[in-house]
């Protein structure tokens, strides 16, 4: 039996399969089986899900008693490129003697001859002290299962899709339970500490699946993991996406993806998967009750193009009186993307401890009171981009004023957005402060006087800005040689500079700029 679309088995029409049933990804109509609460579904043979990087085929469960009677359960997955690794964890054990495939003649695959594996170790991440290549690591040649949950990365020899097997009954049938599955974690400490400045940063990383054969929808009120309350995964977009477990936001977790989350301590090493409102098998994702928090005040600030909302990118505040301004991995979430040619991003920045190494964070939690952050940006193109403040929950922060330096613009955005118009693609640190407050604030206008002139260096172009068409301009370096000089002709002055270093801009004889071209 095949299934493409819909199959829906509920009440008499329960259904009985002699042969496999072959369950398809396919980018137009992809396979759902889903198996009601009153639902049964008898395969005298194997379910085979098809999965490749578009889609998977799904089956959803809802009936708590043995509801999904099967003999055996295979994922055939698609590799596009030979030889290239894809991240993948399976909802079980898979025997790597007997129980990979070549799809195509039902031949044997061998590891490390007609396919290979990586397994991720946290702890090299930790004694290295960041992330990088080698914390991925060639399984060891004794190994004889690839467990369900881990994540891996698998490579294959050809172009085309593989076939990985489910070793035991018990494996089978707790995929189909419709209970809370759990993964249990570990705390990698470094044995490095003493030669990195933020070893925090890189311990107590987990890298693992689900345990479903549908989709699972990731929110505070399907998830349950309280180290630092965020969770990375990839969504199938060009990044991995991190998702604050305490905001509204929710993750579509395919059933064969990968997610990251960085344990704060060595205790309450958990992460639940609850079954009430997270498997499903439609695309929209359905709205949940309110997650649960320690804090009270949670807010998130966005950067969005202007001209395409979406095109966004967050990052998150949580206010309490027991956190700490300094970073602790136990609360506080790095962000792990800082670059991209196509959105904005925007987060924050925290000091670890007395050195100066500043973590660059998605989620930073503070104490109560008055905090200034500094901000980090990237732009990725010439045009308009849009602060804007969400009020998850807030009962005590009553102003959080967006600064812009180059500007001298001060924005409260818990009263108006800030927008401001970029030139060309920017990264930096330097530009945007806020500032959280438990008392209002009073400012007007909340964008940039016409009259208040800047000056800001960009890909080796320094240009003036809120000129006034006749404004005599001159350009020197620190030793006080003129670069360039000229008179504005509308309400911008640029000019092409050479080398890197500490430029001073005169306008009208009168307003002197420092200017610095990184």
């Amino acid at each position: 039996m095949t299934v493409v679309g819909d199959m829906y088995i509920a009440g008499k029409g329960n259904v009985r399969s002699m042969g496999p049933v072959h369950v398809k990804a396919l980018p137009a109509d992809t396979g759902k089986v889903h198996v009601a609460s009153t639902g049964k579904l008898v395969v005298e043979d194997s379910i085979i899900f098809y999965s490749n990087a578009q889609s998977d085929g799904l089956l959803m469960n809802e009936n708590p008693g043995d509801a999904v009677d099967v003999k055996g359960v295979v994922v055939r997955k698609n590799f596009a490129k030979d030889y290239t690794v894809y991240r993948v964890s399976f909802p079980f054990d898979v025997d790597l003697t007997t129980g990979v495939r070549d799809s195509r003649d039902g031949r044997t695959l061998k590891v490390r001859t007609d396919f290979g594996v990586q397994y991720y170790d946290p702890q090299q991440r930790a004694d290295d002290g960041k992330n990088q290549e080698k914390n991925w690591k060639e399984l060891p040649v004794d190994s004889s299962i690839l467990h369900k949950g881990q994540a891996y990365r698998i490579a294959i020899s050809y172009s085309g899709e593989a076939e990985f097997i489910a070793k035991s009954p018990a494996d089978v049938k707790a995929l189909f339970d419709n209970g809370d599955k759990g993964i249990d974690l570990t705390y990698a400490i470094s044995s490095n500490r003493g030669k990195f400045m933020n070893p925090d940063v890189s311990e107590g990383w987990n890298a693992f699946g689900g345990l479903n054969s549908t989709n699972f929808i990731i929110s505070g009120a399907t998830v349950n993991y309280n180290n630092n309350r965020t969770v990375y995964f990839w969504g199938g977009g060009t990044d991995w996406e991190e998702l604050l477990l305490d905001s509204p936001r929710k993750g579509t977790l395919r059933p064969y993806a990968v997610i990251f989350v960085q344990t704060g301590s060595p205790t309450n090493l958990s992460f639940m998967f609850r079954k009430d409102g997270g498997i499903t098998l439609a695309s929209d994702t359905p709205i949940f009750r309110s997650s649960q928090s320690n804090s009270k005040d949670i807010l998130g600030l966005w950067l969005t193009d202007a001209n395409n909302s979406s095109k966004a990118s967050d990052t998150y505040f949580k206010f309490n009186e027991g956190y700490n301004k300094f970073y602790r991995s136990s609360e506080d979430a790095v962000k792990l993307n800082t670059s991209s040619t196509s959105v904005p991003i925007v987060w924050s920045l925290a000091q670890n401890g007395n050195n100066d190494e500043r973590v660059v964070l998605f989620s930073n939690c503070l104490p109560r009171g008055e905090n200034e952050v500094p901000l980090g940006i990237n732009i990725p193109a010439a045009g308009k981009y849009v602060f804007s403040l969400e009020e998850i929950a807030n009962e005590t922060v009553k102003s959080a004023v967006l600064w812009d330096k180059v500007s001298g613009a001060k924005t409260d955005l818990t009263n108006n957005n800030y927008a401001f118009q970029a030139d060309g693609s920017i990264n930096a640190e330097d530009r945007f402060v806020i500032i959280f407050s438990k008392t209002a604030t009073s400012l007007d206008p909340l964008q940039p006087k016409a009259s208040v002139i800047y000056a800001y260096a960009d890909n080796n172009v320094l240009t003036v800005k809120n000129l006034i068409p006749g404004d005599k301009v001159q350009v020197l370096d620190i030793t006080g040689r003129i670069i360039a000089s000229g008179v504005a002709s509308g309400d911008a002055f640029s000019v092409t500079l050479s080398q890197k270093g500490v430029y001073i801009v005169n306008v009208k004889g009168e307003k002197s700029i420092k200017v610095l071209n990184k």
